[in-house]
């Protein structure tokens, strides 16, 4: 969880012999949460319901909306591919398909990252782009070595992995072969629900877990490993929900007040003190810069007139 401060300063004034400062800490919690997962594996499902029970925007790639507790962002489904991503044909092109999807996702991640620094919560349901550097050419169902474009799309993936926002919660959920193909099923995705596609699926978890694992070593993200049931999805949110709260997640502002410190013209400011007393400490300094040119001009003034009625007074008595 990030954690930015912001303080306000308040200057009570009584009279002309004291004032006071009171100091309001107001800190913002920063909340980027990501979901990861193999596909079908309910993952977007479970986003979008915690999105829901905290009020959040739900924003697709056609249209982003933001409400004052943030935002949900969430992939595009199957129906709104275009059909170069969804034809099974010789035809297909891998370069098009990943850069059409990665054209969703990134910016999904750069806008929520925004979201969270403004004190607001945003949650996105897929990672992928930040990991395909990984598995680039290893896996039969993405681009091969072989591909014209896969040296310039390893690249793409090598900037990705480094500069797409990191997190403050990654959540990772979990599924085995029997809860896939039930959800598979569910879904329509009779051909996806096959003993062998089930099985690849699986097998590539296992590999996308341990890189997540890497990268939130790496990165200092906090991984949380769900493991998912057949339920309904607001029973799995309030099971995430919990343990995202059991990891010290806030959601939302808090502020305190700190105690009022009395200044005047004769306090002395010690360094150990608050900052708001520092700051305090400027305006009597700026207070005092305004009044020594007065009375250094004074004083000058002064002694000049004094110097030359002492010297007229000397040249007096030399000529008596």
């Amino acid at each position: 969880m990030r954690k930015k401060e912001l303080k306000i300063y308040i200057m009570i004034t009584k009279g002309n012999k004291s004032s006071y400062v009171k100091t309001i800490y107001i800190y913002i919690y920063m909340n980027l949460i990501i979901f990861i997962g193999v596909p079908g594996c309910g993952k977007s499902s479970a986003a979008r319901e915690v999105a829901k029970k905290w009020n959040l925007g739900i924003s697709s790639w056609k249209e982003i909306v933001v409400n004052e507790n943030g935002s949900g962002f969430f992939e595009p489904e199957q129906g709104d591919w275009p059909e170069f991503a969804t034809a099974q044909s010789e035809h297909l092109d891998d370069f098009s398909m990943m850069t059409w999807f990665r054209a969703i996702h990134v910016p999904f991640l750069y806008k929520a990252k925004k979201i969270s620094e403004e004190g607001k919560t945003a949650i996105v349901d897929s990672y992928f782009d930040k990991l395909t550097y990984s598995y680039l050419g290893k896996e039969p169902w993405l681009m091969q070595s072989d591909n014209k474009y896969f040296n310039i799309m390893k690249q793409i993936c090598e900037l990705d992995r480094e500069e797409i926002p990191n997190p403050d919660y990654l959540i990772f959920v979990k599924v085995d072969q029997q809860i896939l193909t039930e959800f598979l099923k569910r879904r329509g995705r009779e051909s996806d629900s096959a003993p062998e596609y089930t099985a690849s699926a699986i097998s590539f978890q296992e590999r996308l877990l341990a890189e997540t694992e890497k990268l939130c070593q790496e990165k200092g993200i906090k991984l949380i490993v769900f493991q998912q049931e057949i339920s309904s999805p607001q029973i799995v949110a309030d099971k995430i929900i919990a343990e995202l709260k059991s990891r010290g997640l806030e959601i939302g502002n808090s502020s305190s007040q700190s105690r009022s410190l009395p200044v005047s013209k004769d306090s002395k400011i010690s360094p150990q003190q608050s900052t708001s007393t520092q700051n305090n400490n400027e305006k009597q300094w700026y207070k005092k810069a305004f009044y020594w040119p007065v009375w250094t001009g004074v004083i000058l003034i002064s002694s000049l007139v004094a110097f030359y009625y002492w010297g007229k007074k000397k040249n007096d008595k030399k000529e008596k």
